[in-house]
């Protein structure tokens, strides 16, 4: 394994996105086989971290240098290197290989979560920033340990401080305002930033701070309320679409001039079913879209948006979003269960919350992709699956044997 790694190293130059490459890897592959290992966390966290700060040579921060890409200097490399990156290593044996001239392996115990803090101490007086960096980035590392970080000389490190979301609201306070704009836009991405902080940061002339500060969860109700009056359509069409903002603030977004913003206030599960009753009747057929896919929408503005879609006929492709969503009221699936579109009655067949006497209706249709899908829905009654059973198509039978209820009942 390592003389393969050694190798590939060797013809990739770009050593960052090498790194972040096999971080990103390692975490996808761990969470697709049911959750996060300890030790491929810190393996994962290693590389990523590594990869995003782009200051070193990939082989010398994996603790391979050059004369150790064969025989057993490599192997022996790569077992302490394993070891120190594991969760379940003893305390006594993380000290020993804080002290490693490798630093690969410091940098490993540094992320190390089980690592005691009297060993993240004395790697914080190591000379090598990046070293210092990785006990910045490490999740358990003592609050006072992050403030000295604070005043660390290495750029990377104070923003490692910054990022980390168990850094104080105090440390972050100071932070914001560091003459640093990358600094500043770290603080603000911060989840733990206090409302204080960012309602400071929020009067930024800087674009990309002020959207980062109502996209952080702790955004103030009055950076909300000032930037509903922004100039910039993507400013108010955060604040429309946060599910903070007050609601005589998405009153007055409902009736923006530009469609976004009026979409963003109709996709807000916030959003007051008042407000959805009148953005039902607007003219884009983006905002009618997203009434119909807020799970908060009344009955009342379904109907309206449908009577949309009956007048226009190039928005007819839109009424399959009603006919399948979850909360249509029967009035409605039974309206389009008669619509002459095909696909439109596919849909009403294929929802779940189709009434029993609309999907004994659709079970009669003259479209066999329309019965068959009927005979998939759990919502059929036993006695329409038994008429289906008999059906002249065999998609349609062998459908009817798949259906819970119909091998329930031996149909």
């Amino acid at each position: 394994m390592g003389k393969r790694m050694c190798e590939t190293l060797k013809k990739n130059r770009d050593a960052a996105w090498v790194c972040m490459a096999l971080g990103f890897l390692i975490g996808a592959s761990a969470l697709l086989l049911g959750g996060m290992d300890p030790i491929l966390s810190s393996v994962s966290s290693f590389l990523v971290v590594g990869g995003i700060f782009n200051k070193f040579d990939i082989r010398d921060r994996l603790g391979i240098g050059k004369g150790s890409c064969n025989g057993k200097n490599n192997r022996a490399g790569e077992s302490y290197w394993l070891k120190a990156s594991d969760p379940t290593t003893p305390a006594s044996d993380l000290e020993k290989l804080s002290h490693s001239k490798e630093k690969g392996i410091r940098i490993s115990v540094a992320l190390n979560p089980s690592t005691p803090p009297e060993v993240l101490e004395g790697l914080l007086q190591d000379e090598d920033g990046d070293v210092r960096l990785s006990v910045a980035s490490n999740p358990n590392v003592p609050h006072e340990y992050l403030k000295m970080c604070a005043h660390d000389a290495d750029r990377d490190v104070r923003l490692s401080v910054v990022a980390n979301p168990n850094t104080p609201s105090d440390v972050l306070d100071e932070f914001a305002r560091d003459a640093d704009r990358d600094v500043r836009l770290s603080v603000v991405a911060n989840p733990n930033t206090a409302p204080d902080t960012l309602e400071t940061l929020a009067r930024a002339s800087d674009d990309d701070i002020r959207i980062a500060v109502l996209r952080n969860p702790n955004v103030p109700l009055s950076a909300l309320r000032e930037y509903a009056l922004d100039d910039d359509v993507n400013v108010r069409q955060l604040v429309a679409s946060n599910p903070k903002t007050p609601i005589d603030v998405l009153d007055e977004l409902s009736r923006d001039a530009h469609h976004a913003v009026r979409a963003a206030v109709a996709k807000n599960a916030a959003t007051p079913t008042r407000i959805l009753e009148d953005l039902s009747h607007d003219d884009d057929m983006n905002v009618r879209q997203f009434i119909v896919l807020n799970p908060n929408t009344p009955d009342s503005a379904l109907e309206n948006v449908l009577d949309h879609y009956e007048t226009k006929p190039w928005e007819r492709e839109m009424k399959g979003f009603i006919a399948l969503h979850p909360d249509a009221p029967p009035s409605v699936l039974r309206r389009l269960a008669n619509d002459d579109d095909k696909d439109v009655r596919l849909s009403v067949a294929l929802n779940p919350k189709s009434p029993p006497d609309i999907l004994e209706l659709l079970s009669k249709d003259g479209n066999s992709c329309v019965r068959r899908s009927v005979a998939r829905n759990p919502n059929t009654p036993p006695h329409v699956l038994e008429t289906l059973s008999r059906d002249e198509y065999e998609g349609v039978r062998l459908t009817v044997a798949m259906n819970p209820k119909a091998r329930e009942r031996r149909i």
